[in-house]
């Protein structure tokens, strides 16, 4: 099915990745870079014109995608680790006070949470350790 290096050339066969397949497929050669180097070929089985693509190489890179990990964090990490850049000093929430982006709060059902978006004049977003709330508040 491969052609060997020295037989390379236009309207050959050779293995090739194929990205509409999403599979290593048999292609035809339409055009060589130079004498040894494949430039575009032709898939057989859906008939998609591309550059080569060496199997191996794709493969390779498929593989390495395949083995990173998504780093997951969760909420209490994300609520420690607010909580660590505030001065410590927490503020009683009530909903006619105003509060800023970065204040530690106190909320009697909630608990210690940080403020960490304002949504508008009388909305903040407040990451306590078991949730992200919305918050009603006086930011005039």
């Amino acid at each position: 099915m491969s052609a060997k290096k020295e037989e390379l050339g236009v309207a050959q066969e050779v293995l090739s990745y194929c990205g509409k397949c999403k599979l290593a497929l048999a292609h035809v050669i339409i055009d060589m870079k130079d004498e040894t180097t494949i430039g575009k070929c032709q898939c057989k089985t859906c008939d998609a014109k591309h550059n080569y693509r060496d199997p191996e190489v794709v493969a390779k890179k498929l593989s390495k995608a395949a083995t990173r990990k998504k780093v997951v964090v969760s909420i209490e990490e994300v609520w420690k680790d607010a909580v660590a850049k505030t001065d410590g000093n927490a503020k009683p929430y009530g909903m006619d006070k105003g509060f800023e982006v970065g204040d530690l709060i106190d909320h009697t059902a909630f608990g210690q949470g940080v403020v960490m978006k304002c949504i508008s004049n009388d909305k903040i977003e407040v990451q306590f350790e078991e949730a992200l709330k919305l918050l009603v508040c006086s930011q005039g």
